[in-house]
């Protein structure tokens, strides 16, 4: 055991110290609102929006999540109908708050990269569970907008030690 400054405490290094692993944190955030991902929320993310709901776009993880302004899970008329009230500044904030911070592998949302998270994973492609929109968010860590077995064994070789990092880091 190791003392390390900023952690609180004494993180089991082996000698070695890797400080992404001893934070066992790959931070990534969405800007609620923010559809089309360029940093902000305007007419073209309630566009965006309207053409989901309609069933013309299809979105990635990473816009769904941004699009559930009411933050309720669902993206449905009313995401659309909020979105509409804060393009109107008749809101200034949306319900699900103005951005969701994540980190890439903690699919459980338990604060680690565990094997409780590559266990989640394997069930979901075997098609045993349903990941939420943020649940994908997170195992995407090669950050190609697809959970798959690639998502599967890099999570699994970030957790053995085997990866210093996940792709998503770089």
């Amino acid at each position: 055991m190791d003392p390390v400054s900023g952690l609180g405490g004494m993180v089991a290094t082996g000698g070695r110290l890797n400080v992404a692993k001893a934070l066992d944190k790959v931070k990534g955030s969405v800007l609620i609102g923010d559809i089309i991902i360029d940093g902000k929320v305007n007419s073209g993310d309630y566009s965006g929006l309207n053409r989901y709901i309609l069933d013309i776009i299809t979105l990635t993880p990473k816009q769904l999540v941004a699009a559930d302004v009411t933050g309720d899970g669902k993206v449905n008329s009313s995401d659309y109908t909020i979105m509409n009230r804060y393009l109107l500044d008749i809101i200034q904030t949306f319900p699900a708050g103005d951005k969701y911070t994540f980190t890439y592998g903690d699919v459980d949302n338990d604060g680690t990269v565990s094997n409780s998270d590559a266990n989640i994973v394997a069930s979901y492609l075997a098609g045993n569970t349903v990941l939420s929109d943020k649940q994908l968010l997170s195992a995407d860590v090669n950050g190609d907008n697809v959970v798959n077995g690639v998502d599967l064994s890099m999570l699994n070789n970030y957790i053995n030690g085997m990866m210093t990092y996940l792709p998503v880091a770089d």
